[in-house]
């Protein structure tokens, strides 16, 4: 747990991360993969129930019964934030499909 001024809180490890993808590491080739773009992409797992009509989300050690969703975060630069409208991320995915062809 965590001592926060004397008050002891226990910690419970609440999503499992089940990719990361570093488009920032210098070793990223943006320039040929993603067309310059770059960012920090992680999948995280969470652990659900159902309860009065709402969802509760449950720690990993409770997840035995429990739905899942996986769910996608993209950590960004300012920069690329502003310039990421819907019609440039629809030029990125034609770009991307002509190199699939």
């Amino acid at each position: 747990g965590i001592d926060l001024d004397g008050v002891k809180a226990e910690t419970k490890k609440m999503f499992r991360i089940t990719r990361l993808k570093n488009r920032f590491d210098p070793a990223y080739e943006a320039a040929s993969q993603s067309a310059g773009y770059r960012d920090l992409s992680l999948n995280l797992e969470v652990g659900w129930r159902l309860a009065g009509g709402e969802v509760q989300f449950e720690p990993v050690q409770d997840w035995r019964g429990c739905n899942r969703h996986i769910c996608e975060v993209q950590i960004r630069l300012m920069g690329f934030h502003k310039i990421a409208s819907q019609e440039n991320h629809m030029k990125y995915v034609h770009w991307r499909n002509m190199l699939t062809r």
